[in-house]
């Protein structure tokens, strides 16, 4: 058996597991060069010979990404031509760059994606060209940029609409195969070119560690398999959360601070440079920790993580004898007191007060000031979670707890003072 049969029943055989429908479109991701061009050349005979059982119709999706001119433009001729006798849907797309947009690899994968988002209709699938190598390839970049474990994790063959029929197959034999069958491709220019990494990984670092030691794609590729089987949830000690709003979670620092580097990347997500980093950030009593997406705020004996994008707001305007904020209400009782909220810059007596009760400095503004003449004094209640009356030096006040300050209490056993 030659090489292209048996690699066209290892296709035929991957289809075979795909729920299509009868008004199902199968659109196969072709860029003109030799791995998407056999992917299409397979996919396009097993439908005419009805192997792909179930599948309504067959489509070919082309990103011209405009980049290199003439040879851009002589891919997407060429890939047209592939569709001439053939019954295939089609669908070519050119990319428009602005002034500002840097096209790196990464942002046309970006663009490519919502191509492919937009094209896609519930019942139907794309299959990408990646290979085996390419796996390598991603695996051995995100290792050499600090990667956690999940970044190990490999890609999935059937993810959803996204199918990857060649994930096994490497690129010695995809060539053999093509070979065999006169196949005629494009070679994209760019991919000779070592300034970008995976070009230099691809073109100049596997071959040089190939000839120490042979099959190490294949062992790389066979330990991120391995990894996948890992157990994924951080153990028995997983810190408790207490969610405020979309974006916006608090936890015990002293949860977080017992956790070692691994863990704080199993519950976050984090690359294994950030975990640690976070791991030892977390062993201190205050700080903000920024990461991508996100800020990390250790105050006291709690810790916020805030989304860059989510603000967390604590205050509505007090007026002249009630205090609104995240933390609950607080009423005067005492005549000629007013009410001020808290900002930075005030009496370095008042932040101290603050501190000597352990108020976060993400909470501090959610915590009325009381003033009377020129005397200032924070308005900390006893107890967060029951509502009281309680008495400042400067006079009376009620405290009554919101929903959230009893959920801090009881979820986090949190308390100041």
């Amino acid at each position: 058996m030659s090489r292209y049969i048996r690699l066209k029943k290892t296709l035929s055989s991957f289809y075979s597991q795909i729920p299509f429908q009868a008004d199902s479109t199968l659109w196969i991701a072709v860029s003109g060069g030799i791995d998407s061009v056999l992917l299409f050349s397979i996919s396009k005979e097993l439908f005419k010979e009805k192997k792909l059982k179930g599948l309504g119709s067959l489509g070919l999706v082309h990103v011209n990404h405009g980049l290199r001119g003439e040879e851009s433009d002589g891919d997407e001729q060429f890939v047209r031509g592939l569709l001439e006798n053939s019954s295939a849907q089609k669908s070519f797309h050119r990319l428009e760059w602005s002034t500002s947009e840097r096209p790196s690899q990464e942002a046309c994968r970006k663009k490519r994606e919502k191509i492919f988002s937009s094209l896609l209709r519930k019942q139907d699938f794309i299959a990408l060209a990646h290979h085996s190598d390419d796996l390598a390839e991603t695996i051995f970049m995100r290792m050499m940029r600090g990667t956690g474990v999940d970044g190990l994790l490999p890609m999935q063959a059937m993810h959803g609409q996204r199918l990857r029929p060649l994930l096994g197959i490497d690129r010695k034999e995809i060539i053999h195969c093509s070979s065999e069958i006169n196949l005629r491709w494009r070679e994209d220019s760019s991919n000779k070119s070592n300034k970008y990494e995976r070009n230099w990984i691809r073109n100049e670092l596997f071959p040089l560690i190939e000839t120490r030691r042979p099959g190490f794609a294949k062992h790389l590729n066979a330990l991120s398999q391995e990894i996948s089987t890992l157990p994924k949830n951080v153990a028995h000690n997983e810190p408790r959360a207490l969610s405020h709003s979309e974006g916006i979670s608090f936890y015990r620092r002293d949860e977080l601070a017992a956790l070692s580097a691994r863990e704080i990347h199993l519950l976050w997500k984090l690359n294994r440079n950030h975990s640690f980093a976070l791991h030892e950030f977390f062993q201190k009593s205050s700080g903000k920790f920024d990461l991508p997406g996100f800020q990390i705020w250790n105050s006291s004996a709690l810790v916020m993580k805030r989304r860059i994008d989510c603000e967390l707001d604590c205050v509505n305007e007090p007026n002249s004898t009630h205090f609104k904020s995240i933390l609950g209400t607080w009423v005067l009782k005492s005549s000629n007191l007013e009410l001020h909220r808290y900002e930075r810059g005030l009496s370095s007596s008042l932040k101290n007060a603050f501190v000597k009760a352990r108020v976060p400095a993400f909470f501090r503004s959610a915590i009325p000031i009381l003033s009377l003449k020129e005397k200032q004094v924070p308005g900390i209640p006893k107890n967060l979670s029951t509502e009281q009356n309680f008495e400042t030096v400067i006079g009376k006040v009620q405290y009554i707890p919101s929903e959230f300050a009893m959920r801090l209490f009881k979820e986090l056993q949190f308390e100041f003072c």
